[in-house]
């Protein structure tokens, strides 16, 4: 029986259902977006196998950029023809290797499986041996175990390297992508708390650069007697900001300078200013701690970063 490997061509990528999760052990699934003998539907088959199987084990779908990927090897032999009485039926006997690696690193943990499929096509019959493949299998469950103590280590080894990163690009004000790697480390290191700090100090930081920018900008906008896009600027500027004194004194100018007919505009513009900050206050009241509330939005910008990045290719991996 001729064995054949199918080759994977193309741009090679594919994204999980799962968002990352910023503080969570998370893996990338990349699956080939084309590959020869196959059809885009037994593609997409295997993608979703592979996030079941990492979901169940307690492991977060989703990429961080320069973190970790699973992705597949899958060979498959010529499809064998059973009689079946007034139809043929096909078999299929495919490999199946699962790999975790580090994007541009070594391989941390792999797992090999022998699968089998009939069908009345050979098409239906690889679908079917995908379809087999048993999530709950203890084979899968060790491999993610070991890639998950493997990734732990590796995140432990790198926690004071990583800090002394992020503040380097926070210096450059880099503050997203500084606040992207420190949020890509597991809750589960022993320098997590140290993550945490520095993670709120430069969310702090990039929140006073915001400030300035969007001061700027009112300033700049009043001066063009823009009260609307005054306004519409400082909504921007966290309550929390060092700036705000400055926010304050602006709105105080304005007010001093309009004369009658630009005082209606400016009181309009102010009235809605002034219904955001009471629900900006509202949401502070119910704030734990300030140190909580700039955790939570250094998070939120981590996952959007995350989504603005390059995709990743499968050659990129097997390489």
């Amino acid at each position: 029986m001729k064995r054949l490997l199918y080759i994977i061509a193309g741009m090679l990528v594919a994204w999980p259902l799962a968002a990352q999760e910023p503080g969570q052990i998370n893996i990338g699934v990349v699956v080939p977006d084309q590959m020869e003998g196959m059809e885009p539907g037994q593609i997409d088959r295997l993608r979703t196998k592979m996030e079941q199987i990492c979901t169940r084990n307690g492991i977060r779908a989703g990429y961080v950029p320069g973190g970790f990927v699973v992705y597949p090897v899958f060979e498959m032999y010529e499809p064998e023809v059973i009689e079946g009485g007034m139809r043929r039926i096909y078999q299929i006997h495919a490999d199946l290797t699962l790999f975790i690696k580090q994007v541009d690193g070594i391989g941390v943990a792999s797992v090999f499986k022998q699968l089998r499929g009939n069908g009345t096509s050979p098409n239906q019959a690889v679908m079917n041996a995908i379809a087999g493949i048993n999530v709950q299998d203890s084979a899968f469950t060790s491999f993610i175990k070991e890639g998950k103590r493997k990734i732990s280590t590796y995140y432990e080894q790198l926690c004071g390297t990583l800090v002394v990163k992020a503040d380097g690009m926070a210096q450059r004000e880099e503050y997203d992508a500084a606040l992207a790697l420190l949020m890509s480390m597991p809750e589960t290191v022993s320098c997590y708390e140290e993550i945490t700090r520095k993670t709120v100090e430069i969310y702090n930081r990039n929140k006073s650069k915001l400030c300035r920018s969007l001061l700027n900008a009112a300033q700049v906008a009043a001066a063009r007697k823009d009260y609307e896009g005054a306004a519409r600027s400082l909504v921007g500027i966290d309550l929390s900001s060092d700036c705000q004194e400055e926010v304050q004194q602006l709105i105080r100018d304005i007010g001093d300078r309009i004369d009658a007919k630009e005082k209606q505009e400016w009181d309009f513009a102010m009235k809605k200013y002034n219904d955001w900050i009471e629900k900006e206050k509202a949401c502070l009241d119910v704030e734990r701690e300030t140190s909580l509330a700039a955790l939570d939005a250094a998070k939120e910008l981590a996952k959007a970063y995350y989504a603005n990045q390059p995709e990743v290719h499968y050659m990129q991996i097997v390489k």
